[in-house]
């Protein structure tokens, strides 16, 4: 979970299309659900997807378990002028009083999740959604997390943060040590996290949807409707209620 991390995530995401991740979605719901409005986002973090698929014409929901990052979210949206909602929620134990016709959880929400957590998740997906309803999620694959990253020390910096991220390649999937420096002043405060990506396999992940109860699910090369391969590092999954 994100603390520290929270405060200069954008800054160092600026570079990732959320506007292109948006109209994707936007488009693979109204090819399967035309005309689907209630929309929840989980694993939100700073808001760029809720608000983005706000800004398209949904009413959207936003849920992630991180403090900081909902908190960040909520500036976001009063900056922006947009009346979107964000909640502390955890993806593998939530309900809603009110169905929705989509699910989302984006930017590797599902890798955080061990199998048992992942089968939870499914779940309370397919409870909260309405029939016909979709589970929209990406994921990291095991191509990414075990060599793309692998063993390895990524590091970036801006004006008053900086961080030195430390991958490591283990069996379950990719461990990741994350310092962080904040300026204040004259001096740096440092800041520390660990966080752990689980592999998943898309054929695991589309039978563990089947066994919660979802009736089609669709696997794409991520920002595609082509069919998975091999070397993609980004998947995006699809599953109708």
């Amino acid at each position: 979970m994100y603390g520290d991390f929270a405060t200069v995530y954008d800054g160092f995401m600026a570079d990732l299309p959320y506007g292109d991740w948006c109209a994707y979605l936007h488009g693979l719901i109204q090819t399967r659900r035309p005309g689907a409005r209630r929309l929840l986002d989980l694993c939100c973090g700073t808001g760029s997807v809720s608000l983005g698929l706000a800004a398209l014409g949904y009413d959207v929901m936003g849920g992630d378990l991180s403090q900081d990052m909902l908190q960040r979210a909520q500036e976001k949206a009063r900056d922006r002028g947009q009346r979107v909602p964000f909640y502390r929620m955890d993806m593998t134990d939530f309900s809603l009083i009110n169905g929705v016709d989509c699910i989302t959880a984006m930017c590797d929400g599902i890798n955080y999740l061990t199998h048992h957590a992942r089968d939870d998740f499914f779940r309370c997906a397919y409870d909260a959604l309405l029939p016909q309803g979709l589970l929209l999620f990406d994921f990291s694959t095991q191509y990414r997390l075990l060599t793309a990253l692998g063993d390895n020390t990524f590091a970036d910096e801006n004006d008053d943060s900086a961080y030195i991220l430390v991958t490591h390649r283990e069996k379950e999937g990719c461990s990741m040590e994350l310092t962080l420096f904040f300026k204040q002043g004259e001096y740096y405060r440092r800041g520390y996290e660990e966080h752990f990506l689980f592999v998943h396999d898309p054929m695991d992940l589309a039978d563990a949807l089947y066994d919660a109860g979802f009736s089609q699910v669709e696997a794409f090369s991520f920002l595609t409707v082509e069919d998975i391969k091999p070397q993609d590092e980004r998947i995006m999954m699809i599953a109708r209620r």
